[in-house]
């Protein structure tokens, strides 16, 4: 039987969890943009999460990635991820670059990718505002291959990550003690798998983009004690 390997993210990586991205996040869209906008819009979504994390972890299933999870610690913030698709730069020159990437998806056939991910942040920033003091680390990114799901991956990622999160900042890898974390989720992800691994709703917000079709949903901030 393969054996399933956690290891860090890596550069060679990220076609494969763009991969991944898409499966979970534009199967709606796919067929209406052409290859290469789907490549710019999976490259500047995978960007937001990558711009933030300071903990990676990668399920490796006969030598390619299966499943993925980024996390950071609010302690610190991590501003130097090197990107294969963005010239890496810092501050402000990093931050244009960023925008001028979602006004060029705006204009060549990826505005409703855009305009909901712009709702979304709008939604998810109202959730958490107020809050965020009161935790110590942020699940940004957990997914696992379609075809690898039922087999413990997201746990094993999740369970890893929560180890990191207990020992962080800690010389010795010893706990600190009560550690607090949070996720955002939405009607269309397994909101059943958080809540059934320890996590608790604090907020729930409702998102309409007006869109032809129009965009609706439900959004959660998930949060769990360890």
């Amino acid at each position: 039987m393969d054996q399933i390997i956690c290891r860090k993210l890596q550069k060679s990586d990220y076609p494969a969890v763009e991969a991944i991205l898409k499966d979970a996040f534009f199967l709606e869209d796919a067929a209406s943009v052409s290859p290469r906008i789907m490549r710019m819009a999976l490259s500047h979504y995978f960007y937001q999460y990558l711009r933030l994390h300071d903990y990676s972890l990668v399920a490796e299933y006969r030598g390619a990635p299966a499943g993925i999870i980024l996390g950071r610690f609010l302690a610190k913030r991590n501003r130097k991820t090197k990107l294969p698709f963005l010239p890496d730069a810092d501050g402000l020159a990093r931050r244009i670059r960023y925008r001028l990437l979602e006004w060029l998806l705006l204009l060549t056939g990826a505005r409703r990718m855009i305009r909901v991910n712009w709702g979304i942040c709008r939604c998810n920033r109202l959730l958490v505002k107020g809050k965020r003091k009161h935790f110590d680390a942020e699940l940004l990114l957990l997914l696992v291959r379609a075809d690898m799901r039922r087999r413990g991956i997201a746990s094993e990622l999740s369970g890893r990550f929560f180890d990191a999160v207990r020992t962080a900042g800690s010389a010795d890898g010893k706990s600190f003690g009560k550690r607090k974390v949070f996720l955002f989720s939405d009607n269309y992800c397994d909101t059943a798998f958080y809540l059934k691994n320890g996590f608790t709703l604090e907020g729930q917000r409702s998102l309409r983009v007006p869109l032809d079709p129009p965009f609706e949903g439900e959004f959660f901030l998930f949060s769990r004690e360890l």
